[in-house]
């Protein structure tokens, strides 16, 4: 199912269309919001052990690195970069998300035990922050 975001006119005077695929989560521009859309299959996200031991590692870089925050906002701009990515999974109650590739929670609060982006130490896994 396709969801319309947003709409531009390129140099050219002809307009494109942001959609969403709410069954891939791919996040594309059309030119027609007609056009078919294939899904492409979903990255599964990391499995509990490897969830537990990013985080395990993540929080011991944490600590031993003096457990450095981010400012609100920096927060708030890496968590802007990260709901607009193909690989956000929100949450359904609209508190956060997370990361379909590491599996970290990602809030808008500087919580530094359970949002990844208020961790100084931490960075996005495809460079997006």
């Amino acid at each position: 199912m396709l969801t319309h975001l947003d709409t531009r006119t390129d140099h050219n005077g002809k307009e494109a269309y942001q959609v969403y695929c709410t069954v891939c989560r791919s996040k594309y521009w059309v030119r027609s919001l007609e056009m078919a859309h294939v899904c492409r299959p979903a990255k599964k996200p990391p499995t509990a052990i490897k969830q537990i031991s990013n985080y395990v590692a993540s929080t011991v870089t944490h600590i031993t690195t003096g457990a450095q925050l981010r400012e609100p906002e920096q927060i708030k701009s890496a968590y802007e970069a990260c709901s607009s990515c193909e690989h956000f999974r929100p949450r359904e109650n609209n508190d956060g998300g997370t990361c379909g590739l590491c599996g970290c929670n990602l809030f808008t609060s500087q919580s530094h035990l359970t949002n990844k982006i208020a961790r100084a130490t931490e960075h996005c896994p495809i460079g997006k922050w």
